[in-house]
This record gives structure tokens, sequence and C-alpha cells, in this order.
């Protein structure tokens, strides 16, 4: 009687290892999803040395592409807008903006290259003033606050139904 005493303890405990086990390993696995839709991308920095020439080469290169722009007019008109009362930060561009707007358009440019057939990339549009000012964006990564949204039943669910 002591002996199955025994052994039936042994396979208690054993099956709550196993139990915990199973549960650490779900945890894990939860964690890990978390992060991954949590931690922005990690990409590899690949060195390479660049000589001079090739920088030279490669400048001329994107320099040559050219972007196709849009022929359309702009949604104001001249005549709607007194430029006068306008701050002059919309009339120039400070230094670091002007250096960002030339690595817009390289970027521009290299986008355009690579995807030819894709439309061009709206970064830096035309003011009110005629003046380039570059079109800032972020995107970050986020948690859907509620689980299941990210699948088709979840976000249905979220919907009101129409009768």
């Amino acid at each position: 009687m002591e002996v199955l005493r025994e052994k039936v303890e042994e396979e208690e405990a054993a099956e709550r290892e196993e139990a915990a086990e199973q549960e650490e390993v779900a945890e894990r696995a939860e964690r890990a999803r978390t992060e991954k839709i949590m931690r922005p991308v990690e990409v590899r920095k690949e060195e390479t040395t660049l000589t001079q020439e090739t920088l030279r080469d490669l400048e001329k290169q994107l320099s040559e592409i050219q972007i196709p722009v849009s022929a359309e007019l702009p949604a104001f008109a001249k005549d709607t807008i007194d430029i006068s009362v306008l701050p002059v930060s919309y009339k120039t561009n400070t230094p670091k903006e002007e250096q960002l707007l030339q690595l817009a358009d390289n970027f521009s440019r290299q986008y355009s290259h690579l995807c030819p057939d894709r439309m061009p990339l709206f970064l830096h549009p035309l003011n009110e003033c005629k003046t380039l000012k570059l079109f800032k964006v972020r995107i970050q990564n986020m948690l859907v606050p509620s689980p299941g949204a990210g699948d088709i039943m979840g976000a249905s669910q979220a919907l009101p139904l129409c009768h």
C-alpha cells in the first residue's frame, strides 16, 4: 500500500513538473511574440569600404536619375493666400532642413531607380510659398489593445452588427 502511495505521489509530482514546464514554454513563447511585435526590426550593418572613386560614381549615377513629376495644378490659387503674412519659416529653409531635403531627394532617386513601376514618394512637396519642405512621418510598431483584433474574426466582433 505504501509503495502504491509513493508511486501515485511520484506520478502526481511528474505531472505537476510537466505542467509547469509547459506553462513556462508557453510564457516564453508569448514573451518572444510580444518582444517581436514591440522590438523594431534589427538591421545588420554590413561593413563595406567605399573608395572615393566609387562614391563619385554612385553620386553621378544618382544625379542622372529623373523622377517623374505630376503636372497637376496645386489645390490653391495664388490670389487666395497672402504670402506676406506668413512666417519666414514658410519662405526659407534652415541649413539642417536643406541637408534633410538633399537626403530625402537622394532617397527618392534611389527608390525611383529601384522601383520604377511604383508611384514617386511624397517626401518634399512645394508649400504655399513655392518652397520645398520635408514631409515628416514617423512609423512605430505598437501592440493592439484588444486580443484578437489582429485577425478578421476578432476585428469583426468589435464592429456593431447592421440589421
